[in-house]
């Protein structure tokens, strides 16, 4: 379950999440938003799906036209001066930034199009699975957050329509002083 605060809270935003990671790399993963009813499917070489309708990363190109969604950082979790440097550098940068309580959510709409662009710094490798394989069978990118190699097990990550990727972690860089 991912998104639990939004579960116990009864907001509809939270997800249930299910993914094969065979020698680090995600071959295959599921997104169920239940209260929503969208079912998000991926496995590697075979493309991205909500619904059996398939689903593609929006094609927005420059960062000022992007939206983008991010995890913040709550009580107990590192980096909240990293976090609000990220803001104030991405905010006027960027045509929004969301927040929707759970990875699951966040990673599915950028594999959809509806948003450009996510990023967690402190997250879990059973929260955000699923959504690099249904980024890349998008048509998108998954990345460590720093834009290096992603390992799931990093406890990081940033998915992109891949078009702003490269501003995206110029800034997201910035950030890190």
């Amino acid at each position: 379950l991912d998104g639990t605060t939004n579960f116990l809270f009864g907001t509809p935003l939270w997800g249930v999440n299910v993914a094969l990671v065979r020698e680090g790399e995600v071959v295959a993963g599921v997104t169920w938003l239940p209260v929503l009813r969208e079912m998000f499917v991926a496995e590697q070489g075979a493309g991205a799906w909500l619904n059996s309708e398939r689903i593609h990363v929006s094609t927005r190109h420059r960062l000022v036209d992007s939206v983008l969604s991010c995890g913040i950082p709550f009580a107990g979790k590192p980096d909240h001066p990293v976090f609000a440097r990220e803001m104030a550098l991405l905010s006027e940068k960027s045509a929004g930034i969301r927040r929707t309580g759970a990875c699951s959510v966040d990673m599915a709409y950028v594999a959809a199009g509806r948003w450009d662009a996510y990023w967690e710094r402190a997250l879990n490798a059973w929260d955000m699975a699923p959504g690099v394989i249904l980024a890349r069978e998008a048509g998108g990118v998954a990345t460590s957050v720093t834009g290096g190699v992603l390992d799931v097990y990093a406890g990081n990550v940033c998915i992109s329509n891949g078009a702003i990727q490269d501003a995206l972690m110029e800034q997201l860089n910035r950030a890190l002083g």
